[in-house]
């Protein structure tokens, strides 16, 4: 609370970064905590901060820095300087080329200089306004809590003194202009509100206001500067002619009138002007309702509505009337910030709003559709609690918001308010008028001046509003409408600076000095330009080392250039070759024909880390995510490195590699990276659990494996075209065999590090594993699990069972989802059947719900802003009723398969759509009703191990990626294309790209296409007679219950909003529902007579043989292939895994055999066991199925290298499978008898969370 807190703070921090983060006596938690033992001593800081300061003293001190060797070079440019002279003694262009330069950088100084003293003293002036009216806020809040406290009243029937609320306002209206302000009470239920009416029944609302004051001392003069503003000592800047308003309202009391009349005179200038309409006062009548304000006018507001915030007590300026018992909650943006206010207890500043509509035309003199306010509430507290009884209400104008401190040519600069809300505004500066003038929503200021820019920022806005605030903020961040400001330079402000003087002081100056100090300059050009060049290569290759070397092998480095400088005479050796050698940008080639920089490290621990089925997991995502998951994760792990002082070496690929105990020597570096590693580990499984809501399915089952080993190493300076500082020896191949031999979430150990565990007091972290390990190079050897943890806890403690599966999924994971899925099969298949999920799948389908419902409503998004050009938008929830109905209707009597469409209508380019600004809008109740689908589809899923809730969202993914490739084909965004273009996208997609309805429902589609799938297939259920059977005709029974299931759902009347946001009108409910059909039907790839007609359709629209069609069947014609592209996309999406990676491939392929072998166990598959044909079924599948499906998606020509991808997968499994598949096949027979023949028998090989069979 002085001048000198930023020094205090910083000596601050230079001490709390004294502090070891973390010491060799410290243990690790289960949730990434520090634990201290008391068998280690942490370092002392006193130590530490003597490190510090003496590093600090050798970089001052140290000769041989870039910079250094720059000071050193400039004595050799002396003697050049010399012979310049005698040489260039004609070059009088020089000085004219010096001047010019040396006065063109004088005006940008100038410019830039005054730039920032403008920009920032608006920045500065717009926070702390903004703090000065929250500083208002508090002190009326705590007024009325005050009298409150004072009077016993309750704010039911609180009137504060209407002078005490004159006074306390007058300050907000003169000195911070706020424009309105008032006082209201928080009436929580209609009790309160009845109680409320009853007591303002009683009152009489009386204005305290003085005389008339006449500021031109005649009510028939007023002033001829009424736009400009005038600065009043003590009370503010105001504009003139509002001024003279609240004068002559007798706002300003009587005993300044005559005052405040000399101190405007002079600036405002009185004189005649036309005679003003006296308003005939008349008492304030209070209304006996709280009311509200709409386009027929004010009406009384419905009761059942609580929460309300009527405005009680206000004050105003230029207004018609006050509008007490105006209900703040019955507008949007008032009553989004006051339960924003209610819910942290905080002052809240609201969204920015133009001054229109119902209220403002009702109440206020002036409206304007070109005047943006925004509202500040601050809560009052009931006495001696922290309850909130009622609002202070402040309305602010952008505007006028620093009216009269603008400096001088603060009228050339753009300053851009922007909230967190989503909202810019552009202004500028009127000194005429001495207020903002509004150039435009968006950020619109000059972008080549983007550069030039003062901000204040989003936590500027929170400090101001925590001092403000009379409670502690309970949270980090302040997440509604925080404001910050931004001022930039434009053209005109720089013309003010910059001019054509330059051009003239050349030509003055070479004429002078034309014979005299033409050299001179000219040299001094040079060595601006050279020194420039040195300082600019210097730091980069600083910056190079810094980042690829330790400390000591940096200084090392050094040294050693200047010693090979030493070497080397000045004749022998340039001082052009010196710079050149030592400033090259490949750092490689300053050290060759020198020993080379490396060492021996006799005690060193070497870690590997790698991400167990990253393979397998990246084969089925975009590069984007790819990229998400590992910056994500190498960045926690970087900053953990960090913490403890370990040297992060490379990463290869998904490996992390890092070293403790070089090059600084360091006792404890076994302890210290088994520290490492298990925070890592655990930063890893919580990261990948949270970052499957963004990634997808599978993300939480990634694990890390890790490597450690213990030993001498070899390391340094590994000198080439990419210098490096790398690590050899035994220590290191060991690390890295330990980790490729260890299990997923468990730190693997050599008996060497384990070893120096024991001796540094951590035997209790070290657990021997139960197998020899085979070890490249030395064989069998003993290795132990790591687990540190705490002294007397070891309750985590224990050996892991080894296996021999290295690849692929064990069917003992799946017990628990099994026996759900062979309990359903009997249980008449009662498709309402909802089975009990482990703790462990209930988590994992939650956070899979969570990942789809942010897929699908960004698509859903998408269809909203498609139709807000459009004249059918506007929903009408009764005519939507009874399209539903008619549909219903329509369906009477036919089951799914008659509702399938040949071809597909697709909606023609709409190019007036494109360039019209969609202004649509999701209500925000429709994602809570996607959550509440979403998871009641995922309820319907069977725990069948395969057509399960995890394989419909591995679909979806898949469905997504391809989609994607379509709408955004060789990376182009057809969303953001111009309009030829986007025009030439469509007609090569065939129109997918502008169906966004069709984008959603492929996705939609592939959500659903297995609900209440009983593990059966179709011919199996015809063959037990479910009942279901018979209705469907015995064809397609699984995909036509799927549908009708999940449509049943989607129409319950809880779900009204979001089919709200899916159709609109008939035509768009049709199309739809076509679309849903279609693509679940495509899914039964059995069904000969829809495999008939798929290959009939496919010949019409690709075949070469296929008769061209007349040119009035064109649109017809690209439909034709729009439905076959768009059935194609569930169909591969549905068999993705068969064309990804091998452990993917895998993953499922075990999953459905498993469900299949449950089938023949049950007796419902026939007498052969899957295993008996399941060798050859796969390779007759992927011949006659897989790759002739990736072929014809390249064929189709719209998936991009979608069928590479696709095609090369499916080919190298095939391979892969001729070679391993009998072997598989055993293991998958054993594994399922194991488990399913022996109901009784348990498996304790992994935990809850590896219970979904991880691979």
């Amino acid at each position: 609370k002085n001048q000198n807190s930023p020094n205090i703070t910083a000596h601050l921090f230079i001490i709390i970064n004294m502090q070891p983060v973390f010491e060799s006596g410290e243990e690790i938690g289960d949730d990434d905590s520090i634990v201290s033992s008391d068998d280690d001593e942490p370092l002392k800081a006193g130590d530490q901060a003597k490190d510090l300061l003496d590093k600090a003293k050798e970089e001052e001190t140290a000769d041989d820095t870039p910079e250094a060797f720059v000071r050193k070079e400039n004595q050799a440019v002396k003697i050049v300087r010399i012979i310049v002279a005698i040489v260039l003694v004609g070059a009088a262009l020089g000085t004219s080329l010096i001047v010019f330069k040396f006065a063109r950088d004088s005006e940008h100084d100038a410019f830039e200089s005054e730039f920032d003293g403008v920009a920032g003293r608006l920045v500065d002036a717009m926070v702390s306004d903004v703090s000065l009216k929250l500083w208002i806020g508090r002190t009326l809040s705590s007024a009325a809590t005050m009298v409150m406290e004072k009077a016993g009243e309750s704010h039911l029937n609180l009137t504060m003194p209407n002078a005490l609320f004159e006074q306390l306002t007058q300050e907000a209206r003169f000195n911070a202009n706020i424009f309105f302000v008032a006082w209201g009470p928080i009436l929580s239920t209609d009790e309160e509100r009845t109680q409320f009416e009853a007591f303002t029944a009683t009152q009489t609302y009386e204005e305290d206001t003085d005389p008339p004051c006449y500021l031109c001392g005649d009510k028939n003069k007023g002033f001829l500067n009424p736009e400009k503003n005038v600065d009043l000592p003590g009370f503010g800047v105001f504009p003139c002619g509002p001024l003279d308003v609240a004068a002559r309202d007798g706002v300003i009391p009587a005993e300044n009138c005559m005052s405040v009349s000399f101190a405007v005179s002079s600036t405002c200038i009185c004189g005649d002007v036309p005679p003003r309409e006296e308003e005939v006062t008349t008492a304030l009548v209070i209304p006996d309702k709280i009311f509200k304000t709409t386009d027929a006018g004010s009406v009384p507001v419905e009761y059942g509505n609580a929460p309300y915030s009527p405005i009680w007590q206000a004050t105003a300026l230029n207004i018609k009337k006050l509008p007490i018992m105006y209900d703040s909650m019955s507008e949007p943006v008032r009553k989004k910030t006051i339960e924003r206010s209610l819910e942290t207890s905080l002052p809240i500043m609201s969204e920015s709003y133009l001054r229109v509509g119902p209220f403002y035309e009702e109440f206020h003199a002036a409206v304007s559709d070109n005047h943006r306010g925004a509202l500040m509430y601050y809560p009052v507290f009931e006495p001696a609690s922290d309850a909130i009884v009622g609002m202070i209400t402040m309305e602010v104008f952008w505007e006028s918001f620093l009216s009269g401190i603008f400096p001088s040519q603060s009228d050339k600069i753009h300053m851009v308010i922007e909230n967190s809300c989503g909202q810019n505004f552009t202004y500028r500066v009127n000194l005429g008028s001495e207020n903002m003038v509004l150039l435009g929503e968006g950020d619109l200021h000059d972008s080549e001046y983007s550069d030039m820019v003062h901000s204040s920022s989003f936590e500027k806005y929170e400090q101001i509003v925590d001092l403000a605030a009379t409670v502690s903020r309970n949270h980090t961040g302040l997440d509604y409408c925080r404001y910050r400001f931004h001022v930039f330079a434009t053209n005109d402000f720089e013309d003010v600076y910059v001019t054509n003087d330059p051009f003239v002081f050349a030509i003055i100056t070479g004429v002078i000095f034309i014979f005299t100090s033409a050299v001179f300059v000219f040299y001094d050009l040079i060595v601006r330009r050279r020194q420039s060049k040195v300082m600019g290569a210097a730091k980069r290759t600083n910056d190079i080392v810094t980042d690829l070397f330790p400390k000591e092998v940096r200084d090392r480095m050094y040294e050693r250039a200047q010693e090979d400088k030493t070497k080397n005479s000045f004749l022998t050796n340039t001082t052009k070759m010196q710079m050149q050698n030592f400033l090259s940008d490949d750092v490689s080639q300053t050290f060759f024909g020198t020993d080379p920089i490396a060492d021996f490290f006799p005690h060193a621990t070497v870690i590997f880390i790698d991400i167990a089925g990253f393979t397998a997991w990246s084969s089925e995502r975009e590069p984007t995510q790819v990229f998400r998951l590992l910056e994500t994760i190498y960045h926690a792990f970087d900053e953990v490195a960090k913490s403890l002082g370990v040297f992060k070496v490379e990463t290869i690929g998904d490996s992390y590699v890092a070293v403790c105990g070089l090059p600084a020597p360091r006792e404890k570096h076994a302890v210290i990276m088994a520290q490492f590693a298990n925070v890592c580990l655990k930063r890893m499984k919580r990261l990948t659990r949270d970052l499957e809501k963004h990634l997808g399915p599978s993300t939480g089952e990634l694990r890390a494996r890790v490597g450690l080993h213990s030993g001498p190493v070899t390391a340094g300076v590994l000198r080439g075209e990419k210098a490096r500082f790398q690590l050899f020896g035994d220590t290191v191949n060991t690390a890295s065999r330990l980790e490729s031999s260890g299990m997923p979430h468990r730190i693997h150990a050599s008996k060497e590090t384990a070893d120096l565990l024991s001796a540094s007091g951590k035997g209790h972290w070290v657990s021997p594993r139960r197998d020899l390990v085979q070890v490249k190079g030395k064989g069998a050897m003993q290795t132990y699990w790591l687990t540190p943890i705490a002294k007397g806890d070891r309750s985590s403690r224990g050996s892991i069972k080894s296996t021999s599966s290295t690849s692929g999924e064990t069917f003992s994971d799946m017990r628990g989802a099994v026996k759900g899925a062979r309990n359903s099969l009997v249980n008449s298949l009662d498709p309402g059947v909802v089975e009990a999920r482990s703790r462990s799948l209930q988590k994992k389908n939650a956070r899979l719900v969570e990942w789809n419902v942010e897929v699908l409503y960004k698509l859903l998004e998408k269809v909203v802003i498609a139709r807000g050009s459009k004249e059918n938008a506007v929903v009408n929830r009764e005519a939507l009723q009874q399209v539903e109905k008619g549909l219903e209707e329509q369906k009477a009597g036919k089951i799914i398969l008659d509702e399938m469409t040949y071809i597909l209508p697709l909606p023609s380019f709409d190019k007036a759509g494109r360039q019209a600004i969609a202004n649509a809008s999701i209500p925000p109740n429709v994602k809570e009703q996607m959550h509440e689908f979403i998871n009641r589809i995922s309820h319907l899923y069977r725990d069948v191990p395969f057509h399960n809730f995890e394989h419909a969202s591995h679909v979806i993914m898949s469905a997504g990626k391809l989609m994607n490739r379509i709408v955004n084909p060789d990376g182009l965004d057809f969303e953001k294309a111009g309009t030829a273009e986007a025009m030439e996208i469509h007609a090569q997609t065939y129109g997918i790209c502008s169906d966004r309805l069709m984008q959603f429902a492929v996705v939609f589609s592939a959500l659903i296409h297995d609900v209440d799938h009983t593990g059966l297939t179709n011919a199996e259920l015809i063959k037990i007679g479910v009942p279901i059977s018979s209705v469907y005709r015995n064809k397609s029974i699984a995909e036509q219950n799927s549908v009708d299931v999940a449509w049943d759902v989607l129409m319950d009347d809880r779900f009204k909003d979001l089919r709200a946001c899916l159709y609109t009108n008939e035509e768009e409910l049709t199309h739809f529902r076509q679309l849903i059909v279609n693509a679940v039907m495509a899914t039964d790839i059995a069904d000969k007579e829809l495999k008939t007609l798929r290959e009939s359709r496919w010949d019409e629209a690709f075949s070469e043989c296929a008769p061209e069609a007349p040119s009035d069947t064109a649109q017809v014609d690209s439909d034709r292939k729009a439905t076959i592209i768009f059935e194609y996309i569930i169909q591969a999406s549905d068999v993705a895994h068969t064309m990804q990676h091998w452990h993917t491939y895998q993953k499922f392929n075990r999953r459905l055999f498993a469900e299949r072998y449950l089938a023949w166990r049950n007796g419902h598959a026939g007498e052969k066991n899957p295993s008996e044909f399941w060798y050859g079924g796969e390779l007759w599948f992927f011949d006659n199925y897989i790759i002739p499906l990736a072929r014809k998606l390249d064929k189709c020509g719209v998936f991009g290298v979608s069928y590479h991808e696709y095609l090369n997968y499916a080919k190298e499994n095939k391979k892969e499978w001729e070679i391993k598949g009998h072997t598989i096949v055993a293991e998958m027979l054993e594994s399922c008898r194991e488990k399913y023949d022996n109901d009784d028998k348990t498996s304790d090989h992994f935990s809850d969370d590896e219970a979904t069979c991880t691979a």
